[in-house]
């Protein structure tokens, strides 16, 4: 099945987000705030000023408002065989709120795992079979869409001055669809005009749908001591249960299988901030991956696991005049991720850039980030994928549900 799939794929169309789509239960989310992703593509180190990110639940205590949080992005990406793509998605919507002095809560949405595309090719663009004396040509026809979700709930708490701890407990939901079909044209020749003629003989459908039902925790801890901040953080899929089904349109047959997967390491992250005054720092940032492998595979190919590297700077421009924005927060760096897939490997490399503005007395936030790189596929014939995103992220803050202090 793979080697058929590689090469047919130098004729296909595709609509998707990125050749990711392809694997496992389909490509993974990496980012949600984008306070924290113009530094080199981090999840760790926020640029703004209270140095609050809902990507690191060890600093939801920081925050002193109820915050709504919001953020989308909007990518584009070109390969060599396909052509250009767009989408758009949204990366997460989080309320965050102090429960007690140095502690919060935060709950919100944001996707797991994503599936989009579209792959056709026609019947007279693919290699003829021949069978009995007679000629045949394939058309495929590929479409998935889908994958999990996650409701979240994050607690975050100081512990002094030195050490805070965060942890998350994810719910996981949703659905992946998946459609294969082939239509199968018997090749003639006009005996009049010589003209080759297609006519339809065959069609094969199969609609294969995934449904997700589990969940997942996260824990970690932070490190801070004079212009030293440590953060780790590990992943572990509590329970995701996968119900299955395959159904044939055509024939009427179906059938369905459940698999359930237990107490499974997901992984790993952990990084390092050196605070060379209270405006600049430069962090690096390790990000350990094992995606979850399923007996249903997107076209067989599981994703076993991604390794990333992260490099960025961060400033903080602080208004000295009095005036309606408080903080100019602009960062840049380096990421490189090598995934490691059943069907070989494959590099994504990038640069990012992000700009922030903190206003009205530092309550509402907004973060444009930008990144641009190159990825390559364990398809071999779409090796060369570049792309752009732009996401953009709001934040609000108010004073809801916290107690006034009597004089």
């Amino acid at each position: 099945m793979k080697y058929i799939l590689i090469t047919l794929l130098t004729c296909f169309a595709w609509s998707q987000t990125s050749t990711s789509s392809l694997l496992g239960l389909g490509g993974n989310i990496l980012y949600y705030d984008p306070s924290t992703v113009g530094a080199g593509g981090s999840t760790l180190f926020s640029s703004h000023s209270d140095e609050f990110t809902s990507s690191s639940p060890t600093t939801l205590w920081k925050t002193n408002t109820t915050r709504l949080s919001v953020s989308t992005s909007f990518n584009r990406n070109r390969t060599d065989g396909g052509g250009r793509q767009e989408s758009q998605l949204i990366n997460q919507i989080s309320f965050t709120f102090p429960i007690k002095p140095m502690s919060a809560l935060s709950f919100g949405l944001r996707p797991h795992t994503r599936s989009a595309f579209q792959i056709r090719t026609n019947y007279d663009e693919s290699e003829h079979v021949q069978f009995d004396e007679n000629v045949f040509a394939p058309a495929f026809y590929y479409h998935s869409s889908g994958g999990i979700s996650r409701y979240f709930l994050s607690y975050s708490k100081k512990i002094n001055d030195t050490y805070s701890l965060g942890v998350t407990w994810n719910s996981e939901f949703g659905n992946l669809f998946l459609t294969d079909s082939v239509l199968t044209y018997k090749v003639t020749t006009n005996s009049e005009s010589g003209a080759t003629v297609y006519s339809l003989s065959d069609i094969s459908i199969n609609n294969l749908t995934h449904n997700f039902k589990g969940s997942s925790i996260y824990f970690e801890g932070s490190y801070t001591q004079n212009k030293n901040h440590l953060v780790l953080g590990i992943e572990l899929e509590n329970s995701l249960t996968i119900k299955s089904r395959n159904y044939s349109p055509i024939t009427g047959s179906e059938s369905t299988t459940k698999e359930t997967i237990k107490m499974e390491f997901t992984g790993f992250k952990g990084g390092y901030e050196y605070k060379h005054n209270e405006t600049i720092s430069g962090i690096v940032e390790v990000n350990y991956y094992k995606p979850l492998k399923t007996a249903n595979p997107i076209f067989g190919l599981n994703n076993l696991n991604q390794l990333g590297l992260h490099a960025g700077i961060i400033k903080r421009v602080k208004n000295s005049k009095l005036g309606r924005w408080d903080f100019l927060n602009i960062s840049t760096g380096l990421y490189s991720y090598q995934h490691k897939t059943s069907n070989g490997n494959y590099n994504d490399t990038g640069i990012s850039f992000g700009l922030g503005l903190e206003y009205f007395n530092k309550r509402n936030m907004i973060d444009l980030v930008v990144t641009a790189g190159k990825r390559t596929s364990p398809f071999e014939e779409l090796t060369n994928e570049k792309y752009i995103n732009l996401m953009v992220g709001i934040t609000t803050g108010e004073t809801w549900f916290i107690k006034r202090r009597k004089k």
